[in-house]
């Protein structure tokens, strides 16, 4: 018997092997921490890591992997399909097509879709059936396609120079651009302003006081709303100044509604005033403030604040905080606020006083208060009108056309030019070597004139130094103070300030007379006897300066820019503080 070779064994070995039963065993891949087919994720391994690779717009949490290898998506919200439209992400969603048809797309009829991607129409169904991508600019609908710009450029659309794109949706990419007039963002090479946007400018830093600036529909910065100071007035505690756009504006204490603004706040800055009239003209008092403006073609006293003594003139003693019209008084050229006093000027040249009559301040021969206007006996052809504390002088033209300067109330200082003992009880002319005054103005108790020849006279009290002729002694009749050339003078309570302009020289700000808030100069002297020299650092020329009670202002440039100093406890100096000063601030716009 022949053996079975060696090969033929194995092969018979392996073939009972395939004739064997043999079991497999079979298990599930989920949790193995492989991504198998079919599984969103597995342990830490995941198809998407947020809910916007879902095609979700919103998630509220982490995307975490369920036991069953799915993600759960609880946590993810808004996507194309859910039947509601994403703004801005979506047009339309499902058969949600926000109101839109074929014929409201300018398609024609038809059925109008909403594409897979809810990113656009489907205007398959449409009987125009153009879309954004197929190369061609539907007009109306749009703006561009591709590179096809419908020749528009960034400066042919109002913008500035750049690159005009367009975007997957078909309309315009405007980033590429320089901006436009109207975008709030200044282009220097265009723009000076844009909207409220003025590039850090201000009416002040345009060399005027104050004011709003304005935008044009261009760009261009106006400047109509700016406004320069032509005069100012101050008393103890607030301030006015009449501004180039016939306004007033107003700080510092408002106790009574002095300042106007029909509150009794203070005001630590500039605040205007009724803006609806025309304002000619400002007077300060303690307590009050009035004006002369304008009233339906006539012009008019207004007077607000303290009415204690009836020095509104409006016939109670009831404060006022707005501008009040003075009843029965036309054609008012000047009005000039006392301390509890007060008298107009007329086109007529006569003079009206209301108010406290203590002293026989109002002219009318009497001690006896008046809550309305009477009129100053024996004073006609008046053209300048002045008062002090208790006290009023007018400047007449005489028939020989001589100005004379006549002056009634107290006389405790020999401010009326008579000795005191002598007080007269009516107006009386002022005797003295005075030339014809050219201006006059008042203080608490003295008087100050320039004379025709620019020459400074003053008389009265001088117990603070305030006649200037380095002495503290009263003086009965006007005393030419120095060898002084005055353009400008303004007198305060108790200090004088003149602007003077010595022929071929420069001109300079003098001061002399209480000092005790630092008003003249920064110097421990109480009281400055002589002229004494004020300098501001600012190198603007000096316009005019302003005495008040305890303070002084000068201001520069034609009224551009205004400097105070001195008492600011209720912040007479319009700086934004309260805080002393013994140098010169600028005022706030």
């Amino acid at each position: 018997m022949t053996k079975p070779s060696s090969l033929l064994l194995c092969l018979l070995f392996f073939a009972s092997l395939a004739a064997c039963d043999v079991e497999v065993k079979s298990s599930d891949s989920c949790g193995d921490g492989f991504l198998d087919p079919g599984e969103q994720c597995d342990g830490a391994q995941t198809t998407a890591q947020r809910c916007t690779d879902l095609g979700y717009y919103q998630q509220d949490g982490d995307l975490v992997c369920k036991a069953d290898c799915t993600l759960d998506t609880s946590v993810c919200s808004e996507s194309c399909g859910d039947g509601l439209i994403q703004a801005p992400t979506e047009v339309c969603d499902g058969v949600a097509l926000a109101g839109a048809s074929c014929d409201s797309l300018g398609r024609g009829a038809g059925t109008l879709a909403c594409r897979a991607d809810c990113a656009a129409y489907d205007f398959s169904g449409c009987d125009v059936d153009d879309f954004c991508g197929d190369g061609e600019i539907f007009e109306g609908h749009e703006d561009c396609e591709g590179d096809d710009l419908a020749g528009q450029t960034c400066e042919i659309m109002g913008l500035r120079a750049g690159t005009l794109a367009c975007q997957a949706n078909c309309s315009f990419d405007l980033s590429g651009c320089g901006g436009r007039c109207g975008d709030s963002e200044i282009q220097a090479a265009y723009e000076q302003c844009d909207t409220e946007n003025f590039g850090g400018d201000t009416c002040r830093s345009l060399g005027t006081f104050t004011g709003q600036l304005a935008c044009t529909n261009l760009c261009v910065t106006e400047t109509l709303g700016c406004k320069t100071m032509d005069f100012m007035d101050m008393g103890p505690s607030h301030a006015c100044a009449l501004l180039s756009d016939w306004g007033i504006g107003c700080w510092g204490a408002n106790d009574a509604g002095q300042l106007g603004d029909g509150t009794s706040e203070p005001r630590l800055t500039i605040t205007p005033i009724d803006l609806g009239r025309h304002y000619f003209q400002v007077s300060v008092g303690e307590t009050h403030t009035c004006a002369v403006a304008d009233d339906g073609g006539n012009t008019a006293a207004f007077c607000w604040g303290a009415n204690d003594a009836g020095q509104l003139g409006d016939g109670t003693d009831v404060d006022r905080p707005v501008p009040t019209r003075v009843p029965g008084l036309n054609n008012v050229i000047q009005v000039e606020t006392l301390v509890d006093s007060t008298c107009a000027l007329t086109i007529l040249g006569q003079v009206f006083c209301w108010g406290d009559n203590g002293y026989g301040q109002l002219g009318d021969g009497t001690n006896v208060d008046r809550p309305s206007p009477v009129q100053v006996q024996g004073i006609e052809g008046a053209d300048a009108l002045t008062v002090g504390a208790h006290f009023a002088c007018a400047r007449i033209l005489t028939g020989s056309n001589n100005q004379e300067l006549w002056c009634w109330g107290s006389n405790a200082s020999g401010q009326l030019g008579q000795d005191p003992v002598e007080t007269p009880s009516s107006p009386a002319p002022i005797q003295g070597p005075i030339e014809g005054p050219k201006a006059i103005a008042a203080g608490a108790s003295f008087m100050c004139v320039i004379s025709v020849s620019d020459n400074l006279f003053c008389w009265g009290d001088n117990a603070l130094g305030q006649l200037g002729d380095d002495t503290q002694t009263p003086r009965y009749q006007p005393q030419m103070v120095g060898s002084l050339t005055v353009s400008f003078l303004s007198v305060g309570t108790g200090h004088t300030c003149v602007k003077v302009s010595p022929l071929g020289g420069s001109e300079e700000l003098y001061c002399w007379g209480l000092n005790g808030s630092r008003q003249i100069t920064d110097s421990s002297d109480i009281f400055i006897l002589t002229p004494t020299v004020v300098t501001l650092t600012d190198p603007r020329e000096t316009f005019r300066i302003f005495a008040g009670t305890y303070s002084t202002c000068a201001s520069v440039g034609s009224g551009a820019g205004l400097f105070c100093w001195g008492d600011n406890s209720s912040g007479l100096l319009g700086d934004g503080t309260a805080l002393p000063r013994s140098g010169p601030v600028e005022v706030a716009p």
